[in-house]
């Protein structure tokens, strides 16, 4: 990932950009989406796990999905995710298992169901 600015320009604004180097192109898009996208690209991929009995949806901070699932998440459940016990992981209330299912297959998340 990089952040570009355009030199000499004083307005602060940058540009945040991921190459994608097996299709050879640049993508340009929000910082979380770009940060996702990047995870891909590592060893491991991104995981999830949700607790049926409460319906919580656990994520880890160092995997933060896109702003738009996560907008999905909150739409879903009314409230924002907090902190778990573990400050490591972001935790969503009330959200339906089909709902979790679907977003981690759109993004290629390990989901596991506890």
């Amino acid at each position: 990932m990089y952040r570009m600015r355009r030199e000499g320009d004083r307005s602060g604004r940058a540009l945040t950009v991921f190459f994608d180097e097996p299709n050879q192109r640049w993508l340009r898009g929000d910082w979380y989406g770009l940060r996702f996208l990047s995870l891909g690209a590592g060893a491991f991929g991104p995981e999830a796990i949700h607790q049926s009995n409460t319906g919580v949806l656990s994520i880890p901070v160092s995997q933060h999905w896109p702003l738009v699932y996560e907008k999905a998440l909150t739409l879903a459940s009314g409230m924002l995710p907090e902190r778990g016990v573990n400050p490591n992981w972001l935790v969503y209330a009330n959200i339906p298992l089909d709902l979790a299912k679907e977003l981690c297959r759109k993004l290629r998340v390990d989901l596991q169901e506890n």
